[in-house]
């Protein structure tokens, strides 16, 4: 076990284990702050990939109103949302 957790360790890597905590852990933190807005998280990677939930989330947890999402599906749209997000967050004090 020591030789796989220096190797987690040399490439910067948790332990899978640990990760796989981490997501559930996260995802059920989402979860009861998205049952008020009449949704969930199904995997937290393609959920926040183009940047619906997580401006979603922020709205939820601030009660704030975001800016209007871009609804494309394209690779641009995405980044604009999350950049939208991240936007908000610094708006916010949040460094």
């Amino acid at each position: 076990y020591m030789e796989q957790e220096e190797e987690w360790g040399r490439e910067g890597l948790l332990d899978p284990a640990w990760g796989d905590k981490l997501r559930k852990t996260f995802a059920a933190w989402c979860d009861s702050h998205f049952r008020k807005a009449g949704t969930q998280i199904e995997n937290i990677e393609e959920d926040f990939r183009n940047g619906l939930k997580l401006m979603l989330l922020l709205e939820v947890i601030s009660s704030d109103t975001l800016q209007k999402p871009e609804r494309g599906k394209m690779r641009f749209h995405h980044i604009a949302n999350v950049n939208k997000a991240l936007d908000f967050i610094a708006s916010k004090g949040v460094k």
